[in-house]
């Protein structure tokens, strides 16, 4: 990640109008992920995460010509990650939407996020809890 920005108001400034985005080492861009081996099972990944969020009602599908003039929908990208085993072999290839929140407007759409994620640990201590505490 580099950017020409000097101060930390032009680097939020930068990352909010959307030309700069932190990129992590394990994980890869959509369209390197289609141009890669192992492009079927992205698109695999791709079509679990698309029938989740309809699943899960995160978001309605609107046509750009039917946005309101003067507003725009929340933008975001398509980020890939190999999950491996604890032996190393790769048992699922993740494709997830993440918005990018930090271009919400506060009174439009800011109180609008969702993460609809739990780890299994975490569901199996409160279950613990739950029948423990009767």
């Amino acid at each position: 990640m580099s950017t020409d920005a000097t101060s930390v108001p032009d680097l939020i400034a930068t990352i909010a109008d959307g030309s700069l985005e932190p990129e992590l080492e394990d994980e890869l861009k959509w369209h390197e992920a289609l141009r890669s081996p192992e492009r079927e099972y992205w698109i695999a990944g791709g079509h679990d995460e698309v029938r989740s969020l309809d699943a899960l009602k995160v978001f309605i599908l609107i046509p750009r010509s039917e946005v309101p003039h003067g507003t725009h929908s929340l933008k975001g990208k398509l980020v890939c990650k190999k999950k491996q085993d604890n032996t190393g072999k790769v048992v699922r290839y993740k494709v997830q939407y993440v918005a990018k929140g930090y271009a919400q407007q506060y009174g439009t759409n800011y109180d609008k996020t969702t993460m609809p994620t739990a780890r299994l640990e975490s569901f199996r201590a409160i279950m613990h809890l739950v029948a423990t505490l009767n």
